[in-house]
């Protein structure tokens, strides 16, 4: 009995565990993509400022 409990909270730590990953790897990716998309824009903006 305390050994089939011991192995519910063991899974339920392990989903905690991914779930504390996977968000915070979703929240570094979403940071990423918008220094590259503010990067992009600025480029954008620039070379067609230079081009006119």
């Amino acid at each position: 009995m305390n050994n089939e409990k011991g192995k519910v909270i063991e899974k339920k730590e392990a989903l905690r565990w991914r779930r504390d990953y996977l968000s915070a790897l979703r929240e570094a990716l979403r940071k990423f993509r918008i220094g590259v998309v503010r990067k992009l824009l600025l480029a954008v903006i620039l070379e067609g400022k230079s081009g006119r």
